[in-house]
């Protein structure tokens, strides 16, 4: 990911971390390599998702400081586990 969009390893590794604490992301880290893949019920139940995560609307004031708990929030362990 860090080559692809030229940027440093710890610079993504910092990103993909901030994505998987507010479950924006998913990782299966069953192989020897880690995937990660968008949360589809983030998408699904908030369109602009990302820029709540990150504190800001598009077009909009930007939001308070205080965390903002995501409809989604808590979904992906549910989503994870085998049936």
């Amino acid at each position: 990911i860090a080559e692809a969009v030229g940027i440093a390893q710890s610079t993504a590794s910092v990103h993909l971390q901030r994505l998987l604490d507010d479950e924006f992301v998913l990782v299966d880290r069953s192989s020897q390599a880690s995937w990660y893949v968008v949360n589809a019920a983030c998408i699904e139940q908030f369109p602009q998702a990302a820029e709540q995560v990150m504190g800001t609307l598009v077009g909009s004031i930007p939001l308070p400081d205080a965390a903002v708990q995501a409809p989604w929030h808590g979904q992906a362990e549910a989503m994870s586990k085998p049936s």
